[in-house]
């Protein structure tokens, strides 16, 4: 039954497939970190991005990062400064990064909404994380 609410357990199913996270995240947000949910130990983020459903307004833009995993927690270690000012798909642009590591732990997937203003008052997005899992014993 779903909840609307990030899982404190981390998604494990356990067929060969890609699992997913997702979570929608406002202007209302911007100076929060907010939980998208949380990966197994041992998962591979192969793929992602935010999805601008409505435009940001001012200069927003939005980190995708983690923390709680197995190394240093990093607010932006699969996104950094996507611009939110305009609808549409923004890929993930650092998943060939060195931030893009598996964890040993399981890790929460966060996002930051950023504005270095405080002006902005308008704009919804989608959060979307692909991973798939160490199940293949």
């Amino acid at each position: 039954m779903p909840t609307n609410t990030a899982g404190s357990t981390a998604r494990n199913y356990h067929k060969q497939l890609v699992h997913y996270l997702r979570k929608q995240v406002t202007f209302a947000d911007e100076g929060d970190v907010v939980d998208v949910g949380t990966i197994p130990a041992n998962a591979i983020v192969i793929g992602g991005g935010v999805m601008i459903t409505t435009a940001f307004n001012d200069t927003a833009t939005i980190d995708v990062g983690f923390r709680g995993g197995s190394t240093t927690d990093d607010p932006n270690g699969y996104a950094t400064a996507l611009v939110a000012t305009a609808v549409g798909f923004k890929a993930l642009d650092e998943l060939a990064a060195t931030t893009n590591i598996m964890q040993t732990s399981p890790a929460i997937v966060t996002a930051s909404v950023n504005d270095g203003t405080g002006a902005v008052s308008a704009g919804v997005a989608e959060v979307i994380i692909t991973f798939v899992l160490d199940n293949d014993q």
